[in-house]
């Protein structure tokens, strides 16, 4: 099974293909997860230091790049059909809102129902300008991804010896 937007007719190079698998996802889940539970220990939340907004920003990044995994599923990718590249960008920017958008209703549910755990987790927006500045990095993050992915469909496919016979008559 191919990965990715190959399936999904953009002509991705199967390098960002080896890139993006769940080991990588669950590498970033955990980096963040430990920074997150880093800059509590620290009270980096309580300082200058807005450590939130680059967890929310690697946050819509990841959901971009979950959104294209997804994609690579056989039953996912062909219902999906031929799609152009701006197509497949349109959705996982819109992926990476929504991730951000059930985020901020997941702090807010937490907040209301067992506030104790949402202070103590610092998993709370306290003020609509919070709330929506986390929203728009987390669609920044998700830009970013369709950038790379943008620049990945672009460079030549991977010339591989194996898969091309040279007809020399």
């Amino acid at each position: 099974m191919r990965h990715g937007a190959q399936n999904v007719g953009c002509g991705m190079s199967t390098t960002i293909d080896k890139l993006i698998n769940l080991k990588t996802i669950i590498a970033l889940i955990v980096a963040m997860t430990i920074t997150h539970v880093f800059a509590i220990y620290y009270g980096l939340y309580a300082g200058d230091v807005w450590i939130d907004m680059p967890l929310h920003f690697v946050g819509g990044f990841l959901a971009g790049m979950m959104g294209y995994w997804a994609m690579s599923f056989r039953f996912i990718s062909e219902k999906l059909g031929e799609l152009k590249l701006l197509t497949i960008c349109f959705i996982l920017i819109s992926i990476s809102l929504f991730g951000s958008f059930i985020w901020e209703i997941f702090e807010f549910i937490l907040l209301n129902c067992c506030e104790s755990w949402a202070r103590a987790g610092r998993l709370i927006s306290p003020t609509v300008p919070d709330l929506l500045s986390d929203m728009a990095l987390g669609v920044t993050g998700g830009i970013l991804f369709v950038v790379v992915l943008v620049f990945f469909a672009a460079r030549k496919p991977e010339f591989d010896e194996q898969d091309h016979e040279v007809d020399w008559q």
